[in-house]
């Protein structure tokens, strides 16, 4: 029903033409079940019955009526698809999928909490990696300034040695540092030297 009362008056209602008696404005069924809505009147009385539905309209509101054949007739087409159980099992139904999908959705929120989870754990280790990198390349340039002033005074000491009347063993001890240096220089990384010469 789209929620509007439809009056069936004019050619009588299918509860009358099913009871095969005449309508009249005294029915009170007329206004819900019309000649179109004739199969919905018959799941009604095979599961209610005239009587019974006249009597609960008789005990409510004018205004509460149309929902209360909108409830008879859903209860008596459960009834009909499901003779056992009725609207109850369209009830337990809903529930299992409700749920069904609340689980799902769970299994989801702990995947999402993984993965947000993950990703910052990630995140550090490469923020940590950044540092100890950052820490390692500091240390580098500061070792190949101090190389490079060794080189510059030991440069400077053979330059004054090979000038001056000096013993060979002192040359010898000044040739043998600058090849430690010369060594030390060669286990660097390239890059790092380029850079600060």
């Amino acid at each position: 029903m789209n929620g509007e009362r439809i009056d069936g008056r004019g050619k009588g209602c299918a509860a009358c033409k099913q009871r095969k008696i005449k309508c009249d404005e005294r029915c009170l069924l007329s206004p819900y079940f019309p000649q179109s809505r004739q199969e919905d009147f018959i799941d009604v009385q095979k599961h209610y019955g005239v009587s019974s539905i006249n009597k609960i309209l008789n005990k409510i509101e004018p205004e509460q009526r149309n929902e209360a054949i909108k409830s008879i007739v859903l209860e008596s087409k459960a009834r009909k698809n499901d003779p056992v159980n009725g609207i109850v099992g369209i009830i337990h139904k809903l529930q299992s999928q409700i749920k069904f999908y609340e689980n799902e959705i769970a299994i989801v929120n702990q995947q999402l909490t993984y993965c947000k989870q993950r990703e910052k754990h990630i995140f550090h280790q490469q923020k940590e990696q950044i540092e100890q990198l950052t820490c390692y390349q500091k240390r580098q340039k500061e070792q190949i300034k101090q190389l490079l002033k060794n080189q510059q005074f030991l440069c400077s000491e053979l330059l004054a040695s090979s000038l001056s009347s000096s013993s060979s063993s002192t040359s010898s001890q000044l040739l043998k540092q600058f090849d430690d240096y010369n060594y030390q220089m060669r286990s660097l990384p390239a890059d790092s030297v380029r850079s600060e010469t």
